[in-house]
């Protein structure tokens, strides 16, 4: 079954904050009139439901009238907002006698008083006091013009007052404010408390104070400071109300949205820290819009992997992936130039280690590496990878092994289809000759033939106890390193260490490239954090080419000696000396 969950406003409390919503519908009942209230709160946390939910819990003497400013701001109509506010406002009154000559007055007038008016003057405003002033003396000074502010606030509560029915009070909605340009915002609140502060009249405005700050600097200059965009606002504003994100039952809201996917293991009612919320709340938090768009993406790698047939774990680790893309997109990117499967520019397959020691360590940057575009997220980068290690079933102080990077790196090739913009990890055909040279020289490395050459369907699909083993012994008595490692995946790399760990660790990396073309220098590193790399470079490029290697002997002998050259390069006593 698919599950999505559109963008859609709710209608109905979905996540516990009933008193809240019933808290502002009986304050709006029961204030003093004229009134306004600002919903405040970021993207998608749910301002717009709220103001649905309160339109919904209000009396039936109220009259509501809704306007999203969003609509009027595209195709060139900001411009014109206030004159779109005023029209289809007093459309939506149903006031008595409403005659074509009437409806064509007031549309006149609005447009005389917006567009002749506020458009074309530059307001000084100190603390919000001036406006009034400023704009009356501006209208008395047109005498081609017979119609004053105040005549249109007369006409404008006439209105009001022979509105259909015997209606306490009206409240307007006025959504979506905070995705104007902050300057055109202002123009509204403006409009509002010039011509619409009338008596049985409450606005509810979704808007934030910061849009009102920026918007207010940006219309009346640099030296309009904080403090006195803090005046406008409560000038304008008499109630702020945020939205009670602290108070969200969210864990309720994940949990009903992930048994829709068909989880099994959310948890019981009392457990409130089920695996999954962890990875949700440890990531993309608690925004309802950015969980609707992680269940909707999962929903989808769900049916292109049928995952119906798997099991709660692999499930698990998709939507651990898409957190992953979702919330940590820059850490993402890395992780995914660092696995460059196939690159055609010469860059060398990395390591399975090299791979969990950047997620083991945090993404922990070379030396030389600018970390600034990833500090400020690696912190909860490093509280999230707990939970996927978890989800893993890697016990809490132990490594992540190649095999459980493998199953990593498997759901990552899935779930990148639903990511933004994100680097693509699609593989090539393996290059049959790169990976017969690679396995020829891992054989004489280590002294036998422990992969056969005769097989080559089997390549790339070695166990890690035939990738992994001693050097031979008259390599292993000459050299600081002990072990080498073919690479996992499609096989086209040498990974050489002395075994240790931590500070004493010393790596060596022989790389080959889809291309068929054996990188250029072996790589070399030392301690967990490589404070001390070095490259050596081979002597002759014919030496670097897969398919020349497999084919002449000759050449292939010379490639071997100079591989066991460099690796003895490496003794002991120059290990001791560069430490």
């Amino acid at each position: 079954m698919v599950i999505t969950k559109t963008d859609r406003p709710a209608d109905k409390d979905l996540l516990g904050i009933e008193k809240y919503v019933n808290g502002l519908a009986r304050f709006i009942e029961k204030c003093d009139t004229p009134l306004t209230i600002a919903v405040q709160g970021d993207w998608g946390s749910g301002k717009t439901s709220i103001m649905k939910q309160v339109n919904s819990a209000l009396g039936k003497d109220i009259k509501t009238i809704f306007f999203n400013t969003w609509q009027y701001s595209q195709f060139n109509m900001s411009e014109e907002l206030g004159l779109s506010f005023i029209i289809e406002f007093i459309e939506k009154l149903e006031q008595r006698g409403n005659s074509a000559n009437r409806k064509k007055r007031w549309n006149f007038l609005s447009w005389d008083l917006l567009s002749k008016g506020i458009k074309y003057i530059d307001l000084p405003v100190i603390n919000g006091e001036k406006i009034s002033e400023d704009i009356s003396s501006y209208f008395e000074y047109l005498s081609n013009r017979n119609k004053t502010i105040k005549e249109f606030k007369k006409e404008f509560n006439d209105i009001i007052n022979n509105t259909r029915g015997k209606h306490d009070r009206i409240v307007i909605f006025i959504d979506d404010l905070d995705r104007l340009v902050p300057e055109r915002a202002i123009e509204l609140l403006e409009i509002l408390k010039l011509f619409f502060d009338c008596e049985r009249c409450v606005f509810v405005l979704a808007i934030d104070y910061d849009v009102v700050v920026r918007g207010v600097k940006s219309k009346y200059g640099e030296d309009f400071d904080r403090d006195k965009g803090r005046a406008f606002f409560d000038k304008i504003i008499q109630v702020p109300f945020t939205v009670p994100t602290a108070s969200y039952n969210i864990n309720s809201y994940i949990k009903d949205s992930l048994k829709e996917l068909g989880f099994d293991g959310t948890g019981s009612e009392a457990d409130s820290a089920s695996i999954e919320v962890n990875l949700i709340k440890s990531s993309i938090g608690t925004n309802p819009r950015s969980i609707n768009r992680l269940i909707n993406s999962t929903s989808l790698l769900f049916e292109v992997d049928g995952m119906d047939s798997k099991d709660n774990r692999e499930k698990q680790l998709i939507l651990a992936i898409v957190c992953w893309q979702l919330e940590f997109e820059q850490i993402y990117n890395r992780f995914l130039s660092a696995y460059e499967v196939g690159s055609e520019a010469g860059e060398y397959e990395p390591t399975f280690d090299k791979l969990i020691n950047l997620l083991e360590n945090n993404f922990k940057m070379e030396k030389d590496e600018d970390n600034s575009l990833l500090s400020n997220d690696l912190m909860r980068f490093k509280r999230f990878y707990q939970y996927l290690k978890e989800v893993l079933n890697i016990e809490k102080n132990n490594k992540m092994t190649e095999e459980e990077l493998g199953d990593l790196i498997r759901s990552i090739k899935l779930s990148n289809i639903v990511s933004t913009g994100n680097a693509d990890i699609s593989e090539s055909c393996p290059n049959l000759d790169m990976q017969y040279v690679i396995r020829k020289l891992y054989n004489s490395l280590r002294g036998e033939d422990i992969i056969s050459l005769d097989n080559p369907e089997s390549f790339g699909k070695e166990p890690l106890d035939i990738r992994k083993g001693s050097l031979g012994k008259d390599i292993l008595n000459k050299s600081a390193f002990r072990s080498v490692r073919l690479t996992r995946g499609s096989g086209y790399s040498l990974v050489f260490s002395n075994d240790a760990s931590d500070e004493d660790r010393l790596e060596g990396y022989l790389a080959g490239t889809s291309g068929g073309k054996i990188v250029k220098e072996f790589t070399s590193s030392q301690g967990i954090n490589e404070k001390i790399s070095a490259k050596k470079s081979f002597s002759s490029d014919i030496c670097l080419d897969a398919q020349k290697l497999r084919d002449d002997e000759g050449i292939y002998r010379a490639f071997e000696e100079e591989v066991i050259r460099i690796i003895l390069d490496y003794r002991y006593q120059l290990f001791e000396t560069t430490r």
